[in-house]
């Protein structure tokens, strides 16, 4: 099985985190992903893996193959679904989603809450995959946590038009004299502002004591990807007000730390991943036989 990925930063230039988790540890784990560069002869491939790639170039390459390969939209982030939420704006990264998703045989997405949300908005089979890890760039990482309660710092990293849903997690930070790392692309004047850049990703993580990013696992339309990186790191993840008193303990801490990195190494490796889009391409195979058997008993009724 042949697969191409055609990753958002083909669209987008730089190097977009959701393309690092959702093409490029799928090919560095695995023969059978290519992540396309324009260069590659399209036809040699089974499979193709719009990972929010949407723009003219992409909508065109799945108008010339919607009935030869299988395609699929890696929809993770409910930005790109213009027509049920408010379009971002950047890029026009929404302008041809629609229209690439009436080429599509299935969509993937990344959180139940865009699960529900593709599942009733489009007539298309829609699975659910995480955001999965290649724990070999994460070796040798130490984390030290220290006894003090006090002066703990917290550190959010994300986008920071994503902050308003952590805005209870400020009261406390005060209150347990604690102090907030702000890693991210905008200062919202919220603790110590690091603009965010993947040069210092690593060492800034590691400086802290927890991390923040509260979510609803089942209406959440963003993926947990932040809780599963802090447990990477070693860091406590608070995902809600009663984590962050519980984790000014240090003995707390310390048991959370060991249980949620041991955690995501289990169910979190990219190799998860790498057999989950497999099955969902053998999937879409089934499938379009299926229908073509259907069409032809129909033709002949």
């Amino acid at each position: 099985m042949k697969i191409l990925i055609i990753p958002m930063s083909y669209v987008t230039g730089g190097s977009p985190i959701s393309t690092r988790y959702r093409c490029k540890n799928l090919v560095r784990n695995s023969g059978d992903f290519t992540e396309y560069n324009g260069t590659q002869n399209i036809d040699d491939y089974d499979a193709i893996i719009f990972q929010k790639a949407n723009n003219e170039i992409t909508w065109k390459i799945s108008e010339k193959y919607k009935n030869s390969k299988i395609l699929i939209l890696d929809l993770a982030d409910p930005i790109y679904l213009s027509s049920f939420y408010h379009c971002c704006g950047k890029d026009k990264c929404c302008d041809y989603i629609n229209d690439i998703i009436l080429n599509m045989d299935c969509i993937v997405v990344n959180s139940w809450g865009m699960y529900k949300d593709c599942y009733l908005l489009y007539n298309k089979p829609v699975y659910f995959i995480e955001d999965y890890y290649d724990f070999s760039l994460y070796k040798n990482i130490p984390k030290y946590h220290t006894e003090d309660k006090k002066n703990l710092k917290i550190i959010y990293f994300g986008l920071a038009e994503t902050f308003s849903r952590h805005l209870s997690c400020l009261k406390l930070i005060t209150q347990y004299n604690c102090s907030l790392i702000f890693f991210s692309n905008k200062d919202l004047g919220y603790g110590k502002f690091i603009p965010y850049s993947e040069d210092i990703f690593t060492e800034t993580l590691l400086s802290c004591d927890l991390s923040v990013s509260y979510f609803d696992t089942i209406n959440n339309r963003k993926s947990n990807s932040k809780c599963c990186v802090s447990w990477i790191f070693g860091l406590p993840c608070i995902t809600s007000d009663s984590d962050f008193v519980r984790f000014l303990d240090y003995n707390e801490r310390i048991k959370e730390s060991e249980y949620r990195f041991n955690y995501v190494r289990k169910y979190y490796d990219i190799q998860i991943a790498c057999n989950l889009y497999k099955e969902v391409i053998t999937n879409m195979y089934a499938r379009k036989n299926l229908l073509k058997e259907k069409n032809k008993g129909e033709l002949y009724m």
